[in-house]
């Protein structure tokens, strides 16, 4: 009866996740579509997106997400593994001088890293787009300067419960990097020429663009000539052509080799 009592509390616990993770990953598809949308220029209210539109944003994002996780997890295994599994509190207590060894251990969270967000999101309002790209880590480790400057404080940590200091630590900072990710995405897409395809609409008319996004009701593309943004039905497309390029990776010796015969026959 114990058993079975465990296994009902581990499905509850187990539906739980799903369902958070899944409200998670949906306000994040949402907030992903705004920064895009928001550097295209185009209103989100304007948009006929529906559910699965959403949804489908999730194909952009996720393995971006899961690259930077796995970014995150395994140095930090590795350093784990090298620091022999110790606590961070066991290594400063054990070491000869723990006031230092503290320092040394957290001046580049507390210090570095927070110092030269700032001074990008300075750079950034000084020249412009050439230090866009690290807006959205600039504006995470400025939050979490700014969240644990106005949070560290032993009567707040004591009163306020860990869920909700953690919240307010992270959940702003992750909306920040997913938004401006966004932003830069859709600026990258906006100046790439390559991968046009030919749309062919219903009355016969072509039109070569770059499709930015694909929702259930049409397209949403860019026209290079005129440097438009345009929605496409989907009711009057009748055809879809890009031209793929075909090479054959022979790997970086063999580059060399090729590079090498041309040389002798010239």
């Amino acid at each position: 009866m114990d058993q079975t009592n465990n296994f009902e509390i581990s499905a509850s616990t187990l539906a739980a996740m799903i369902a958070i993770v899944t409200g998670v990953g949906f306000s994040i598809s949402i907030l992903y579509d705004l920064g895009y949308y928001a550097e295209l220029g185009y209103p989100f209210s304007e948009l006929p997106t529906t559910f699965s539109d959403h949804v489908r944003s999730c194909i952009n994002w996720a393995p971006l997400a899961i690259m930077v996780v796995l970014g995150i997890v395994f140095p930090k295994l590795i350093i784990v593994r090298l620091e022999r599994g110790l606590t961070e509190s066991e290594i400063i207590n054990s070491s000869s001088n723990p006031r230092r060894t503290q320092i040394i251990r957290h001046f580049p969270y507390i210090i570095v890293i927070p110092a030269l967000s700032i001074i990008g999101i300075f750079l950034y309002f000084m020249f412009g787009d050439r230090f866009r790209f690290g807006l959205p880590m600039f504006y995470f480790f400025v939050w979490l300067l700014f969240s644990g400057l106005v949070q560290y404080h032993p009567r707040i940590i004591a009163r306020r419960s860990k869920c909700i200091i953690y919240l307010f630590m992270f959940g702003p900072a992750v909306c920040l990097l997913v938004y401006y990710t966004a932003k830069n995405i859709a600026y990258t897409d906006l100046r790439d020429k390559s991968n046009l395809t030919t749309i062919t609409l219903s009355p016969g008319t072509t039109l070569k663009t770059r499709i930015l996004r694909s929702l259930d009701r049409g397209f949403i593309v860019h026209d290079p000539d005129t440097n438009e943004i345009k929605f496409i039905a989907l009711s009057t497309v009748s055809s879809l052509v890009r031209q793929v390029n075909i090479s054959t990776n022979n790997g970086y010796f063999k580059d060399k080799e090729s590079v090498n015969a041309n040389t002798i026959k010239k």
